[in-house]
């Protein structure tokens, strides 16, 4: 699994692709930041349960992007319309901004 910003990113994308008990392990660890052991209590189950649904589920949001590339396009989309601000002028830098808060 890549870093946790990354983790956050592939959940803001594709988080309602997976079902509901996956979903919720990796928001309350990647978003909530809950440790395995509480994650673990919270769910009644073991820590090796949580580590393996992690590991599955963050195999399953990486293949979402690997296949929709929604994550890469939106970064790259911000990254270049932060590149075209630093040389617009006034109204088409607000424009810019204004898309930026969209995203």
């Amino acid at each position: 699994m890549k870093d946790r910003l990354q983790l956050v990113m592939l959940l803001d994308f594709y988080s309602n692709l997976l079902k509901d008990h996956g979903r919720q392990v990796m928001i309350d660890f990647a978003e909530h930041d809950l440790s395995i052991s509480e994650i673990a209590q919270k769910n009644g189950v073991t820590r090796q349960a949580v580590l393996d649904t992690i590991k599955k589920q963050g195999q399953k949001l990486e293949e979402f992007e690997d296949k929709l590339q929604l994550v890469s396009r939106f970064s790259r989309a911000r990254e270049l319309l932060l590149e075209l601000k630093q040389s617009a002028d006034g109204a088409t830098k607000k424009k810019i901004e204004q898309i930026l808060d969209i995203l």
